[in-house]
């Protein structure tokens, strides 16, 4: 390996063992140092150097706001295969026409509210669809709701949008630098009284990447609790223990009463 691949690969690997913390402190110094006198004057005799480089790239090219449909490419969206004509270099990345599809396809967009960022691969099964209209974004939120119903219960999905700033203490916010519009929506409603939150037990690790947030979440939804006069549990597989449903149990769901959003799951349980 030459020298700069192997100083690339060691920076990366240091990047990547940094803390939140230090990396926004990085980047704050960079920042700093860049809209400084001096600073912008390095920026410009930067410029200045690869000027020619730049320009001769550039030479040519047409800008992309002046370009004929006869010069774009098509590309059809992955998600809704909608047709559209776009530059060519975007042609190269473009593979959605919008967010929402981007969102749909990559996760199944179980929920309303959903946010693709707490979507992870180790917690259920990723497995997301409706059952009785009721939806679910992995088997052990499929299991939950289908236990409730057995037993008679009503079930919300996403009833509530948190705003964590408002059920953090003032040393917690800024400890953790929560965003002012930082918003957590909790997974259900049970019987109108109890706010349920399911989890897979490996974010209670404090070495999971996950187990900062979850915490500051479960902090802010035990002050919103007890603010609002609502009960709270949190589920994970241990608790559910055998009511998490099997792969044979959930091919057994009557077709009539769960829809699943992608393809691969169709394939798999409505096969039976």
């Amino acid at each position: 390996m030459s020298r700069s691949k192997t100083r690339s690969a060691s920076m990366k690997k240091w990047w990547a063992n940094l803390s939140i913390e230090g990396r926004k402190e990085i980047g704050k110094k960079i920042s700093d140092t860049k809209n400084t006198p001096e600073g912008k004057l390095k920026t410009k005799v930067a410029y200045q150097k690869c000027k020619d480089r730049i320009v001769t790239k550039l030479k040519g090219r047409i800008p992309h706001n002046k370009m004929g449909d006869s010069q774009k490419i098509i590309i059809y969206c992955l998600g809704c295969g909608k047709e559209e004509l776009v530059v060519p270099s975007i042609a190269k990345t473009r593979k959605f026409c919008s967010s929402k599809c981007q969102n749909e396809y990559r996760t199944g967009r179980p929920h309303k509210n959903w946010n693709p960022n707490s979507f992870h691969k180790m917690f259920g099964r990723g497995i997301a669809g409706r059952y009785k209209s009721i939806l679910f974004r992995s088997s052990y939120e499929l299991s939950f709701i289908y236990r409730a119903f057995q037993l008679g219960d009503s079930v919300v999905a996403e009833p509530f949008r948190i705003k964590m700033c408002d059920y953090l203490s003032t040393f917690t916010k800024n400890l953790h630098s929560i965003r002012e519009n930082k918003i957590y929506i909790p997974d259900y409603l049970l019987n109108n009284n109890t706010i349920v939150e399911i989890k897979c037990s490996i974010v209670f690790d404090p070495e999971h990447p996950s187990f900062t947030d979850t915490i500051l979440k479960l902090d802010a939804l035990a002050n919103f609790c007890k603010e609002n006069n609502y009960d709270y549990i949190v589920l994970t597989e241990e608790e559910m223990g055998e009511l998490i449903l099997t792969d044979k149990q959930i091919k057994l769901i009557p077709k009539s009463d769960i829809e699943f959003f992608k393809q691969h799951h169709k394939e798999k349980y409505e096969a039976a």
